[in-house]
């Protein structure tokens, strides 16, 4: 009997080489998500500040786990949320707040390392970008590896934008 397939997780990578110094990075090939990272995003989702009437906002996280040698094979084993707030012209991360649970999270996993961010929204927009582009920065990404962006669909029976 086959499943019916759905539109439940996207991954986004860029798909270009980028280039590093000397080095050439490129985007995963093969990302593997373990059961518990799908639930605490799923439960973070559940968790979400809905006010009465307002429409159900979306939440973002961080993604931690391993990455080859390579970079073309990622595994992503764990992941927590990040506060944020979107505003109609600004979309503001609290950095402080995710340089901590990476510290910490590091610390309790030393052999993991950042590896993107996630969203529950299936709408793609400049935000959107502005908070790739913040997972994939020097400061506070994954350089010199690209950032994953991993989006999970809450909504029963929703397609996800690509």
């Amino acid at each position: 009997m086959a499943a019916a397939t759905e539109r439940f997780i996207h991954l986004a990578r860029p798909l270009a080489h980028a280039n590093v110094g000397i080095q050439t990075n490129i985007a995963p090939l093969n990302v593997n998500i373990q059961p518990e990272a799908i639930l605490s995003i799923l439960d973070h989702a559940v968790r979400r500040d809905v006010r009465d009437g307002a429409q159900p906002t979306r939440v973002i996280g961080a993604l931690v786990g391993t990455r080859s040698e390579d970079g073309t094979e990622v595994e992503v084993r764990s992941c927590f949320a990040i506060p944020h707030t979107e505003e109609e012209d600004q979309v503001e991360v609290d950095v402080e707040y995710q340089k901590s649970m990476l510290a910490l999270t590091l610390k309790a996993s030393p052999r993991e390392s950042l590896l993107g961010w996630y969203t529950t929204s299936h709408e793609l927009n400049s935000f959107s970008a502005l908070i790739q582009n913040f997972f994939g920065s020097p400061d506070t990404g994954t350089f010199p590896h690209p950032a994953v962006h991993m989006t999970i669909s809450t909504d029963p029976g929703e397609d996800i934008e690509t």
